[in-house]
């Protein structure tokens, strides 16, 4: 018999950049999410229909939301075959549907992932009685998680589509760019909530004034942007559907953000993704270096993300520009707040300040330590 509804109480897992599993729980506590808890790797957490599209549109530091749609005991391909046909595929694939199936196994005696794969496509052909095709190349229209520990199975399918990070506002970049989830928890880590002003000397594309600004103006972080659960066919069919899509940014805000740059491209692109985003009048932006950088403001939040040994190849000039960083911030910012991205101890060591460890991140493969103190 076909399922027509989905349950109020949901299985849902919110996937999360490495080290900010703890935000990510926070974060969906500020969405009215009951009791999240944290677990490697991202937040578990029930919640209704409701909650599944509030998430997706409001969790800024979330890299995409899994809905767990069955789990069971799959010591054999047969059982897993006929379990993955008891589950209500139709409420979120249609026929022209193209599936990709992410699978992964540990200590299970369903081992190979390419047969496992294909063992689900054929519970799926069951329970639909259609030909959805599986794809690996193309751009799939949805994708199913497959995750098999101890011989228990879990699958899931992603209710967010592209990447969270992917707000529809950075279509240009700059060097060492940053996911512009793992700037939104950057700046939760160390404790910036929009009450303060926010400067990014080194902004680049502008990532960090940018979220800063989605912050203050308390702004959904993904309203510009579609989802996976809205080609589910059990999602045309809610009446209760929240509306997603809501804009309502203000003419200014309380506090100044500001980015600079002293690389004319990386600040043209800064200016182009804020007006992408629609917060062009809510940042100000400077083409200048660091060391000539002058505010007119006593106090604020400096978040710095200088270049790493990938940009700076010579690593004695990369130890006396973080001695510069140092000394720059020492004579010229007393008074300010300041957060640090750094991937080296001796590179901490070279600005002679003293900084506190917020957290260890990873930043596109590359381990870095985020750094704060005040001035």
């Amino acid at each position: 018999m076909m399922t027509k509804k989905l349950s109020d109480n949901l299985s849902l897992f919110a996937v999360s950049p490495p080290g900010l599993e703890i935000i990510t729980a926070q974060e969906l506590k500020t969405i009215g999410i009951k009791d999240p808890v944290a677990a490697q790797g991202g937040v578990n957490f029930s919640g209704n229909r409701s909650n599944l599209y509030s998430c997706n549109l409001k969790a800024g530091t979330a890299s995409r939301i899994l809905m767990r749609v069955g789990k069971f005991l799959a010591p054999a391909f047969p059982q897993l075959a006929r379990r993955t046909a008891q589950i209500p595929w139709e409420l979120f694939l249609i026929d022209k549907d193209l599936l990709k199936i992410h699978v992964t196994s540990h200590h299970s005696k369903l081992y190979h992932t390419g047969k496992i794969a294909e063992v689900i496509m054929e519970g799926i052909h069951k329970r639909l009685r259609s030909m959805i095709k599986q794809k690996n190349r193309d751009i799939p229209d949805q994708k199913i998680f497959v995750r098999i520990v101890d011989n228990y199975c879990t699958i899931s399918i992603d209710t967010s589509g592209d990447h969270l990070h992917c707000r529809g506002y950075r279509l240009e970049t700059a060097k060492a760019p940053l996911r512009e989830n793992l700037a939104c928890g950057i700046l939760r880590i160390c404790g910036w909530e929009g009450q303060i002003p926010l400067i990014d000397p080194m902004c680049g594309a502008g990532t960090f004034p940018i979220e800063g600004a989605i912050s203050a103006a308390k702004l959904p972080p993904n309203r510009n942007r579609k989802f996976a659960f809205q080609k589910w066919p059990m999602f045309k069919a809610d009446k209760d559907l929240i509306h997603l899509q809501e804009n309502n940014v203000p003419d200014n805000l309380k506090i100044m953000i500001k980015g600079s740059d002293n690389d004319y491209n990386a600040l043209k692109a800064a200016k182009n993704n804020a007006a992408r985003a629609g917060l062009e009048h809510l940042i100000q932006f400077e083409q200048v270096s660091f060391e000539e950088l002058t505010l007119d403001i006593k106090s604020g939040f400096l978040i710095i993300n200088p270049p790493y040994g990938q940009r700076i190849k010579n690593e004695k000039r990369l130890i006396t520009f973080y001695s510069r960083i140092g000394k720059i911030l020492t004579q010229r910012f007393k008074g300010f707040k300041c957060a640090l991205l750094c991937p080296d101890h001796n590179l901490q060591k070279a600005t002679g300040l003293s900084w506190k460890s917020l957290a260890m991140l990873d930043n596109g493969g590359i381990k870095i330590n985020l750094l704060y103190t005040e001035l």
